[in-house]
């Protein structure tokens, strides 16, 4: 006997088919651009490229088929596109009034459209893995797993993209809206943490803004972000003496996508519930469910407040126009509030929005306002007083003029530095519109975790006060001076050649005089000794010094040096790591876990490298050098340019 029950309507999938072929179409022809025309072309010219071994390199053509960042973004747009196609109709009253008054169920509308959704976008993803399959095994390549791997990867998170739309299409009542919405359940976790960032940062004293962004862990609530950073493959290299090629793929992100694939079942089961309540007059409304709207109203207008206040802020500053705190939450509060009325005018869709209960409910947000404000202040006092004890610390790493690493004793000079700048911190604030420098360091304790803090003071009191002495005094020091010269120890180098560029008063070079080994290990221990006595010191971090560090001379040395294998670099300064998630951190007590980098990169085979350098009148090893290898017939030679 034939159940009455069903959950699909032919006819209805039917024509969503045929009446939005084109959109299923076009994706089938992205994928197949992206992908297997792409590996295509790279098997009819490999044997041109690679010569008679060019099957070498046949698991390097899978790249263009399998490159998940660019699949995941097509994706994502994809899925609201068709979303906006099949749930169209439930944005007009009429549309949705006439829909509805078929012989058809909202569960049957619903799964048929959720179907037909993973059709459209299923179908073309299975084409290509079909032609990628076909192109693989014609040209020889047999380990098509990655292939395979691509393609139910890529399902998965259709699955998820399509059903964070379905729930989204639920939740608005217009189509415009649709995508704002989308847009705001992929990024809301962000903007969130973003809003946070801003105002601690800008409330605190050394916190740096990405640094907070960075530190706040729990990403996958934003799964777009997620999805795009985590998910991939990476190669597996294979070096000979006269080659370098992929032998292999290995994929990342297959609990991450098991998750995600969990919690789309939620969000489609979500949506479902929502249709079956969704009221039919909510068609026109850019808010269909009603409990969201006062918390689109307050949370808009807190974040939106927070954001634009610390923007208009810092654009006042560049004036010369100092805002405080109070300042700032006043700009917060009237930007918060203008946003709260927007809002409510967009949901009942009428300028007449100022009532008494809405003045009642601006009075409460405004409450809720400075409450929150208050809460962030508090933390980022807490944040910026934060010090690490010095057993505690295994390294820390500081920057004034370059980065170094200072370990033992020294890392009490740095706690010390710190202690004086938070102390000073009114100063900066009231100094804050001056010509700034900036003073990072990066504390990494002996449990793995960090430490992080940029600090920033204008230029004259870096100069003139005991704020950064200890730091500074340890940048001049001989062995901190010459690895930020040459990016390694420079015991560990062979010298092989060199150049003196001599320049005219208009910097334009005059002469390119090339040297030897000889002649540049000359230089070379000239310069090393130039430093062990002070004499280089005002040529390389001038501006702690008097004019005099200006004269220099006409002349740019550069030494070419073979690095051994395995010799620790220096980075050059601190970079910000650009993977997700990072290390599981604790904002809470204000410790990192190593989103901030400060560390030394590290050399893991031998390389040659140019080190460039100039110098001046106080350099007298280094002109003896250049006299004694007849570089130079006598000082005479060398003309001052003045900077």
């Amino acid at each position: 006997m034939k159940s009455k029950t069903s959950f699909f309507n032919k006819t209805v999938f039917e024509k969503n088919i045929k009446l939005f072929w084109p959109l299923w179409a076009l994706y089938m022809i992205i994928l197949l651009l992206m992908g297997p025309l792409s590996m295509w072309s790279r098997y009819r010219t490999a044997e041109n490229y690679y010569g008679k071994d060019w099957q070498l390199h046949m698991s390097g053509f899978l790249s263009p088929a399998i490159a998940m960042r660019p699949t995941v973004i097509i994706i994502f747009i994809m899925a609201v596109c068709t979303g906006m196609a099949l749930f169209n109709y439930l944005y007009s009253q009429k549309a949705c009034n006439m829909i509805h008054a078929m012989p058809v169920t909202r569960t049957q509308l619903y799964f048929t459209n959720v179907i037909t959704g993973l059709v459209i976008m299923w179908f073309p993803q299975i084409v290509r893995f079909v032609i990628s399959l076909m192109i693989c095994i014609s040209n020889g390549m047999t380990d098509i797993k990655p292939l395979g791997i691509w393609l139910l990867s890529s399902m998965a998170i259709s699955f998820l993209a399509y059903g964070i739309v379905c729930f989204s299409v639920m939740l608005t009542g217009q189509l415009r809206a649709l995508p704002i919405m989308y847009i705001v359940i992929n990024f809301l976790y962000v903007i969130i943490v973003g809003a946070f960032s801003v105002v601690t940062s800008y409330i605190s004293y050394g916190v740096d803004a990405i640094e907070v962004f960075l530190g706040i862990r729990m990403w996958e609530f934003s799964p777009f972000m997620c999805v795009l950073k985590n998910v991939y493959f990476s190669g597996t290299m294979k070096e000979t003496k006269n080659d370098y090629y992929c032998t292999g793929y290995d994929f990342y992100g297959t609990k991450l996508i098991i998750m995600y694939v969990a919690v789309a079942v939620i969000l489609y089961a979500a949506a479902l519930f929502l249709y079956k309540k969704r009221k039919l007059e909510s068609a026109g409304n850019f808010i269909s469910v009603d409990v969201l709207k006062p918390i689109i109203k307050w949370g808009g207008g807190c974040i939106i407040g927070y954001l634009l206040a610390a923007f208009i802020s810092d654009l006042l500053h560049t004036v010369k126009v100092n805002i405080n705190f109070f300042g700032y939450v006043m700009i917060s509060l009237f930007i918060g509030i203008i946003v709260f009325l927007l809002v409510q005018m967009l949901i009942l869709k009428s300028f007449k929005v100022i009532k008494r209960n809405v003045i009642k409910e601006i009075g409460c947000f405004t409450v809720f306002m400075v409450v929150l404000f208050g809460g962030l202040y508090l933390n980022a006092v807490r944040l910026t007083n934060i010090i690490p004890d010095e057993k505690d610390v295994d390294r820390v790493y500081v920057c004034v003029d370059y980065k170094m690493k200072l370990t033992g004793d020294d890392i009490k000079k740095v706690i010390e530095t710190q202690k004086i700048l938070i102390a000073q911190k009114d100063k900066y604030f009231k100094h804050r519109d001056d010509n700034m420098d900036d003073i990072t360091i990066s504390y990494r304790l002996k449990n793995g975790e960090t430490i992080s803090r940029n600090y920033s003071l204008p230029s004259e009191h870096m100069k003139t006060e005991d704020i950064c002495k200890k730091i500074i005094e340890e940048e001049k020091e001989p062995k901190n001076l010459l690895k930020y010269i040459f990016s390694f120890n420079p015991d560990e180098g062979k010298v092989l050649s060199g150049t003196a560029e001599e320049y005219d008063e208009d910097y334009d070079p005059t002469q390119d005089i090339q040297f030897g080994p000889k002649a540049a290990q000359a230089i070379y221990e000239a310069l090393k000794k130039d430093a062990q006595e002070g004499n280089i010191q005002k040529y390389i971090i001038s501006y702690l010094y008097d004019d005099s560090a200006k004269q220099r001379y006409n002349y740019n040395i550069s030494l070419d040096l073979l690095v051994p294998a395995g010799t620790e670099m220096s980075d050059g300064y601190a970079f910000y790591e650009d993977r997700f998630p990072w290390p599981v951190n604790k904002i809470i007590s204000g410790i990192s876990g190593g989103y901030m980098l400060m560390d030394d990169s590290y050399s893991y085979s031998s390389y040659q490298t140019s080190v460039g350098f100039t110098f001046g009148p106080e350099c007298k090893n280094i002109v003896q050098a250049l006299i004694d290898n007849k570089i130079i017939d006598s000082e005479d030679e060398l003309k001052i340019m003045e900077d």
